[in-house]
C-alpha cells in the first residue's frame, strides 16, 4: 500500500511538473514568453521570500532550545543566510538601482545560485545528520557564524571580485552551460533531501515530524527546473519558478510554524485541561480514602479536612477551616494521657516529614478517643519554600490491640533470631504499621524496640543509591505478589554502612489482595567486605595492566587487536572502542614495516615468542614513534594459537639518542676533516691501535684500508724524523706525561706532509701506562704559511725601500703625519724645502708637531690659523682634503706654493699626507691668462652684438619670405578652387586629377611654410621656466585630436601628476608634435593606444610618448630628428618632416636630450629629458 505522504507528494510534484511541460511545449507566444512589468512582480515575490526566510530563522532560533535537534538549527541559520543572499539577488536584478556594483543578470544569478546552494546544502545536512541536539549551546552560535561567514564571502567575491566567478548569463545566448549544470546539481541535492526527509519521517520516536519537509524539497526541484529553461530574465519560466519557490517556502513555513509555535500552545491548553481533571480526581480520591487528611497553611492554620478527618475530629470542614490545628487536632500519649507536640508545628520548624510517636491518640470534639498513626509532610512550592503541611492519620485502635498480643510471640522469635543473626520485619498494609524483630534493630544499629519502626524510618535507613530500588521492589511485590530476593545497603544510626541480603514475601487475603509484606534481613557486610577486597585486588591488577609504563596488547591469529592497555592507547591517541576488534596491527605501522610484521608474525605464532623486535608506529594524528616489542603466544589445549601477550616499550628517545650520537660522530668526523686533525687510541699491552677516518686521510689512505698499529704508522714517518718521534713517545711513556712532536710523513703518492702529533698517557691503578690517546694534526698549510710569511717580510722590506725611493723621487715636498699631527716620515725634498726656507730639521723634521711648527714658519705669509684648522679637520676625518696656496718670502727669492693635505685612509684615521708643491711658474702663467681672458671677453661681447643683428635680419627675412610666399599660394589655392567649382563638371577625369594635385601641392606648401616658421621661432626668444602640467596638456591635445576623428576607437593612458619645469609654450609644441605623430601613425590600429608617462633614471626624470602604430626601422633612428627627413612615404602618412626637428631643437634649448625606440609594425616610443 502506497504511503499517503508519498502519494500526496507525487500528486503535487506531478501537477507542478505538468504546468511546466505545458509551458515548455507551447509555441513561443509573446504574451507568455515576455511579461510586461515583470520587475514589480519579481520584487514582490523576492521580498516575500526574504521575509519568510527571516521568519523561519526567527521561529527556529527562538524556539529551538537545548533539547531540540540540531537539524532544525541548521535549517534556521541557513534560512538567515538565504534571506540575505535573496535580498542581494533582489537588489542585483536587471532594472534595479545599482547595489554597490551595476545590476545585471549575471550578478543576480550569482546571488540566486549562492542562496540555492546554501539552502540545498542545509536541507541535505539536516536530512542526513542524526536528529539529536547540540552537545553545548556554543554549537548553534558556531553554526550561525559559519553561515554568516559564507554569506559575507559571497558578497565580497561578487561585489568586489566578480571576475573570479564563471559566466552564467550571455546577452546573446542567454543561460550558459555553467548555469544549467549548477541548477541540475542543486536539483539533485533537493531531490536527495526529499527522499531522506521521507525516510526520517517514517522512523518512530522522532521529536520532530519531518513529513512536511519532503514535499517542500520536491517542489523546489520543479522550481529549479524552471530556472534551467528561461531565455529571458523576464519570461514566463522565470515567473513560474518564483511561484513554485513561494509555494515551497509556504510548505516549509507551515511545517515549522505548526510544530514549533502552534502545536506547543495547543499542547499547553491540553495540559491545563488535564490538570483540572487531575485536580477533580484528587479531591474525589482524598474524600474516598480511609485515612484522615488535614491540610494547613505555612502558619499551621487548617485549610481543609477530608471526610475521615471530620469523623475522627468531630468537626466539619467548614467548622475547622481557619482555626489553629491545635484546636482541631488534640494529640495525647495514650499511656499517660500527656499532651504530644503538634506534629504540624514540628514539621514547619524542622522542614521535613514528621511521623507521630507510638501510643498517640486524639480526642474528638465529642470526647471520643482514637489511637492513631500520623504523618505530617511539608508542602513545598517550585522555589523550595514551604507553603503548608499535609497531615495524614488513621484510626489504629484495633490494630494496637492485636499488636500487644503479638509482643510475646515476637520476644521469643527475637531470641531465636539473635542466635541466628537474622532479623525479620512485617509491614501491615491495612494499618500501615511496621514491626521489626530485636535482631533487626541490632542489625540497623539500634537498641531493640528503642523506637516504633515504620515505613518512613525504614526508608530513611536505606542507602541513598539503593533506596529507589528497594522501595520500588516493595511496590512491585504488592502488585505481582511474587517473592523477592535482593541485596541492598543500609546506613546504621552510627553512620556505618551495612550490606543486607533480604527475602521479601507478601500476604494476601481471601480475595487475593495484599494485606501485609514481611521479610528477613541477613547482615552480609563481612562477606561483601571480602568480595570487595577481591575486587580491589582485581582492579589493582587491571590498573597495573592499564597504566603500566609500557604498552600491552593482544593480537588474534589474524593480527586483529583484541585487547590493549591505556598506556599504549595514550601513545597512539586512540580510544579502546576505536581499535579493539576493529583494527589490524599492521594498520598502525608505516608501509615500510608491514613486510617486517608479515614476515615475523607467522614465525611468532609457530615458535611462541619474539624478543626486541623494533617497529615504527603511527599515531592517530599522523606522527610516528618507535617501539620495541617482546611477545609470547597463548595456545589452547590442542596447541592452537589463540592470542599474543605483547609488551611494547617506547624507544623513540633511545632512537633519537642513537641518531644524535651518529650525527655527533659524523659532525666530529666532518670537524676533523675540516681541521685536518685525526685522532687515535693505542692499547700499549696488545699493541692495537684505532684510527679515525681523518687520520687515514692525512696519511693519504682510504679509511680502513690497512691494519692499524704503531709500527704501521712509523712506516709513514720520513726516516730523518722517525728517531725524534720514537724518542718523544718513549719519553712520554717513561714520565707518564703528554707528548708533542712535529715531524714529516710521506704519503703513498710521495707527497710530504708536516704533522703535529700530541698525546696523553693513561695509567692503571699501579701507575703503569696502559693506553695512550692523541691527535694527528696536518700543519702543512701552516708551515707553508710560515714560509710565505718570511718571504713576504723580505718582500715587504724590499717594497719599503722602493717606496722610499719613490717618495724621494716625487717632485713634491712630502711629509707623513700621524693622528696627532707628528711628522713620522719625510722625503728628501722636504729636507731641502725646510733648508731653503730657513728652517732646521729640528723645527720641521721627523718627530716634530707639524701644526705647531707652522706657527714658527716665516715662509707662511697667509692666515696661519686657517691652515692649522684645515690640517686638524683632515686629521680628524671631518674633511677629505685641505688645499691652500701661499706666497713664501724665502731668503733667496719670493716663491708660490700649493699646500695639499689628505688623509692616509678614508675608512679609518691613520694620519695624513702633507705636500708642498712649488707653483711659482704656474702662478705667473695664471696672471698672464687672466689678462688674456679680459681681452677675450671684449671680443665675445662684440661678436654677440653682431649675431643679434644677424638674427633680427633673419627674422625679418623669414617674415618676408612667409608673407611673400603665402600671397601667390593663396592665389593658386583660390583660383584652383574656383576652377573646381565653376568648371569641374566640364573637365575630364585627367584634368580633374591635375587640378587636385595643384590644390594638394598648394596645401602642402602652406603647411611646409608654417613648419619652417615654427622651426625658426623656437631658437628665438627668452625661455620662461615655469612648472608645466604635462598630464593636463596632453589630455587637451588628445581630446582635440579625437574630436577631429570621432569615429576612431582610441584608448589614452596618461600618467597622473606628470609635471616638468620648462617653457610652457615650447613644451606644448613638443607634445603637439609627438602626440599628433602618434595619432597619425596609429590610424590603421584598432583600437589606437597612446600613452604618456615618466620614470626615474640616474636621478633624472625621463618622459615618454608611446603608441601601438606603424613604428619605424631602428637602423634609421639617426635620421628621425633631421629637418625634412621622412621614414614613410607621402602616400602612407602625410607630413612635412619638420615636426621632430622642431621637437629636437626645443629640447636642446632646454639643455635636454630626445631619442626614440621602435619595432616595425609594433609601435614607437619617444623619450626626452630636460
Amino acid at each position: 500500500m502506497i504511503n499517503s505522504l508519498i502519494l500526496k507528494t507525487w500528486i503535487l510534484v506531478g501537477f507542478f511538473a505538468l504546468i511546466y511541460f505545458i509551458f515548455l511545449l507551447l509555441p513561443p507566444i509573446s504574451e507568455l514568453r515576455e511579461i510586461d512589468s515583470y520587475l514589480p512582480l519579481h520584487t514582490i515575490m523576492e521580498t516575500f521570500s526574504v521575509i519568510v526566510s527571516c521568519m523561519i530563522f526567527g521561529i527556529i532560533w527562538n524556539t529551538c532550545d537545548a533539547d531540540r535537534p540540531r537539524n532544525l538549527t541548521i535549517l534556521g541559520t541557513a534560512f538567515l543566510s538565504v534571506g540575505l543572499l535573496d535580498f542581494a539577488h533582489l537588489m542585483s536584478y536587471q532594472g534595479m538601482p545599482d547595489f554597490i556594483s551595476p545590476s545585471s543578470p549575471q550578478k543576480g544569478i550569482v546571488f540566486w545560485l549562492a542562496a540555492r546552494f546554501m539552502l540545498a546544502a542545509a536541507m541535505l545536512a539536516s536530512s542526513t545528520l542524526a536528529w539529536r541536539p547540540f552537545k553545548s549551546q556554543q554549537g548553534r552560535y558556531r553554526l550561525l557564524a559559519f553561515f554568516l561567514t559564507i554569506t559575507a564571502l559571497t558578497y565580497w567575491v561578487e561585489l568586489w571580485h566578480p571576475t573570479w566567478i564563471p559566466l552564467f548569463w550571455d546577452e546573446q545566448s542567454g543561460l550558459t552551460p555553467a548555469k544549467k549544470i549548477a541548477e541540475y546539481i542543486v536539483m539533485t541535492m533537493y531531490a536527495v533531501s526529499a527522499v531522506l526527509f521521507y525516510r526520517v519521517s517514517t522512523k518512530t520516536r522522532m521529536h520532530f515530524d519531518c513529513r512536511g519537509l519532503c514535499p517542500a524539497a520536491s517542489v523546489i526541484v520543479i522550481s529549479e527546473l524552471c530556472f534551467t529553461s528561461y531565455s529571458s530574465v523576464t519570461d514566463a519560466f522565470n515567473l513560474l519558478g518564483h511561484i513554485y519557490k513561494i509555494v515551497a517556502y509556504l510548505f516549509l513555513y507551515r511545517v515549522l510554524f505548526e510544530q514549533l509555535v502552534r502545536d506547543p500552545y495547543a499542547k499547553l491548553e491540553l495540559s491545563r485541561q488535564a490538570m483540572h481533571r487531575e485536580k477533580e480526581r484528587a479531591e474525589v480520591t482524598l474524600h474516598s480514602i480511609m485515612d484522615g487528611v488535614i491540610t494547613t497553611n505555612s502558619k499551621g492554620i487548617v485549610t481543609s479536612l477530608n471526610t475521615v478527618a471530620s469523623q475522627l475530629t468531630g468537626l466539619s470542614n467548614e467548622a475547622a477551616s481557619g482555626r489553629p490545628l491545635a484546636e482541631v487536632f488534640k494529640v495525647f500519649d495514650e499511656t499517660d494521657h500527656s499532651p504530644i507536640e503538634n506534629p504540624v508545628d514540628r514539621c514547619l520548624r524542622e522542614q521535613r516529614a514528621i511521623l507521630l510517636a507510638n501510643h498517640a491518640m486524639i480526642v474528638s470534639a465529642f470526647g471520643t478517643t482514637y489511637s492513631i498513626e500520623q504523618l505530617a509532610s511539608p508542602i513545598i512550592d517550585k522555589d523550595g519554600s514551604i507553603i503548608g503541611v499535609v497531615m495524614v492519620f488513621r484510626d489504629v485502635t484495633e490494630h494496637r490491640r492485636i499488636r500487644d498480643n503479638l509482643v510475646r510471640q515476637e520476644k521469643m522469635l527475637s531470641q531465636a533470631q539473635a542466635i541466628a543473626h537474622l532479623g525479620n520485619w512485617e509491614w501491615d498494609l491495612i494499618s500501615d504499621q511496621m514491626s521489626w524483630s530485636d535482631e533487626m534493630f541490632r542489625i540497623v544499629g539500634m537498641t531493640p524496640q528503642s523506637r516504633q519502626p515504620d515505613y518512613s524510618s525504614f526508608a530513611s535507613l536505606l542507602y541513598f543509591e539503593d533506596r529507589d530500588k528497594v522501595l520500588t521492589a516493595l511496590e512491585d511485590i504488592s502488585k505481582n505478589l511474587e517473592p523477592i530476593e535482593m541485596e541492598y545497603r543500609i546506613v546504621r544510626i552510627d553512620g556505618a554502612i551495612r550490606h543486607i541480603q533480604a527475602s521479601i514475601h507478601v500476604q494476601t487475603n481471601e480475595a487475593g489482595k495484599p494485606i501485609a509484606i514481611f521479610g528477613t534481613l541477613l547482615d552480609i557486610t563481612e562477606q561483601k567486605r571480602t568480595e570487595k577486597q577481591l575486587l580491589r585486588s582485581k582492579a589493582e591488577i587491571e590498573d597495573l595492566y592499564e597504566n603500566a609504563p609500557c604498552g600491552y596488547h593482544s593480537l588474534d591469529s589474524d593480527g586483529v587487536i583484541r585487547k590493549i592497555n591505556r598506556t599504549e592507547l595514550d601513545w597512539l591517541g586512540y580510544e579502546s572502542e576505536e581499535l579493539v576488534d576493529k583494527v589490524l596491527f599492521i594498520d598502525l605501522i608505516p608501509d615500510e614495516y608491514v613486510k617486517v610484521f608479515q614476515k615475523n608474525f607467522p614465525r611468532f605464532k609457530h615458535e611462541g615468542s619474539v624478543q626486541d623486535l623494533e617497529f615504527e608506529m603511527v599515531r592517530k594524528d599522523g606522527s610516528h614513534f618507535f617501539v620495541s616489542v617482546n611477545a609470547t603466544a597463548i595456545y589452547d589445549e590442542q596447541g592452537h594459537y589463540i592470542a599474543s601477550r605483547s609488551t611494547l616499550n617506547d624507544i623513540t628517545e633511545r632512537k633519537k639518542a642513537q641518531q644524535s650520537l651518529t650525527e655527533k660522530e659524523q659532525n666530529l668526523s666532518k670537524a676533523q676533516a675540516i681541521a685536518h686533525m685525526g685522532s687515535w687510541e693505542w692499547d700499549i699491552e696488545s699493541g692495537r691501535q684505532s684510527w679515525s677516518d681523518e687520520r687515514f686521510r692525512i696519511l693519504g689512505l682510504e679509511p680502513g684500508s690497512i691494519a692499524t698499529s704503531y709500527d704501521a704508522f712509523l712506516e709513514f714517518i720520513v726516516e730523518e724524523d722517525r728517531t725524534l718521534f720514537i724518542n718523544e713517545i718513549q719519553k712520554a711513556l717513561d714520565t707518564s706525561s703528554t707528548y708533542r712532536c712535529e715531524f714529516r710523513i710521506r704519503r703513498p703518492d710521495g707527497k710530504i706532509r708536516y704533522i703535529l702529533g700530541q698525546g696523553e698517557t693513561v695509567l692503571n691503578a699501579d701507575g703503569k701506562p696502559i693506553q695512550m690517546t692523541g691527535t694527528t694534526l696536518d700543519i702543512t698549510e701552516r708551515k707553508l704559511a710560515e714560509y710565505e710569511l718570511k718571504k713576504n717580510q723580505l718582500e715587504l722590506q724590499h717594497q719599503s725601500n722602493i717606496l722610499r725611493a719613490i717618495l724621494d723621487a716625487l717632485p713634491a715636498n712630502l711629509a707623513l703625519l700621524d693622528n696627532d699631527g707628528i711628522i713620522i716620515a719625510v722625503n728628501k725634498r722636504w729636507d731641502d724645502f725646510a733648508r731653503q726656507n730657513g728652517l732646521s730639521l729640528q723645527q720641521f723634521g721627523v718627530g716634530t708637531n707639524y701644526p705647531k711648527a707652522c706657527y714658527n714658519a716665516t715662509c707662511l705669509n697667509s692666515d696661519i690659523q686657517s691652515t692649522i684648522d684645515g690640517l686638524k679637520n683632515v686629521l680628524s676625518g671631518q674633511s677629505p682634503q685641505f688645499v691652500n696656496e701661499y706666497d713664501c718670502n724665502s731668503p733667496d727669492q719670493q716663491r708660490w706654493y700649493r699646500m695639499i693635505a689628505v688623509p692616509l685612509s678614508t675608512e679609518e684615521q691613520l694620519g695624513a699626507v702633507v705636500m708642498h708643491l712649488d707653483i711659482t711658474e704656474s702662478w705667473q702663467n695664471k696672471t698672464e691668462i687672466e689678462a688674456l681672458n679680459r681681452q677675450l671677453e671684449q671680443r665675445v661681447k662684440k661678436r654677440t652684438a653682431q649675431l643679434e643683428a644677424a638674427n633680427k635680419e633673419l627674422e625679418a627675412f623669414s617674415y618676408s619670405v612667409s608673407h611673400d610666399l603665402r600671397a601667390p599660394l593663396r592665389a593658386i589655392d583660390g583660383f584652383s578652387h574656383m576652377l573646381s567649382v565653376d568648371y569641374g563638371d566640364s573637365m575630364d577625369e585627367k584634368a580633374r586629377r591635375y587640378l587636385d594635385r595643384i590644390q594638394n601641392a598648394a596645401k602642402r606648401m602652406a603647411e611646409l611654410i608654417d613648419d619652417l616658421l615654427q622651426l625658426s621661432r623656437v631658437n628665438r626668444g627668452e625661455l620662461r621656466y615655469v612648472e608645466v602640467d604635462l598630464s593636463k596638456m596632453a589630455q587637451e591635445i588628445l581630446t582635440d585630436l579625437k574630436q577631429r576623428e570621432p569615429e576612431r576607437k582610441a584608448e589614452f593612458l596618461i600618467a597622473p601628476d606628470c609635471r616638468i619645469f620648462g617653457d610652457s609654450q615650447l613644451l606644448k609644441i613638443v607634445l603637439e608634435n609627438l602626440l599628433a605623430n602618434a595619432w597619425k601613425f596609429t590610424r590603421h590600429r584598432e583600437p589606437t593606444i597612446i600613452e604618456l608617462g615618466f620614470y626615474r633614471s640616474n636621478e633624472q626624470t625621463v618622459y615618454f610618448v608611446r603608441d601601438n602604430g606603424a613604428g619605424f626601422n631602428p637602423k634609421y633612428t639617426h635620421k628621425l630628428f633631421g629637418a625634412f627627413q621622412r621614414l614613410h612615404s607621402e602616400d602612407e602618412f602625410e607630413g612635412t618632416g619638420v615636426g621632430l626637428a622642431t621637437v629636437q631643437r626645443i629640447i636642446s634649448r632646454h639643455n635636454g636630450s630626445v631619442w626614440a625606440e621602435s619595432v616595425p609594425d609594433e609601435g614607437a616610443t619617444f623619450f626626452f629629458k630636460l
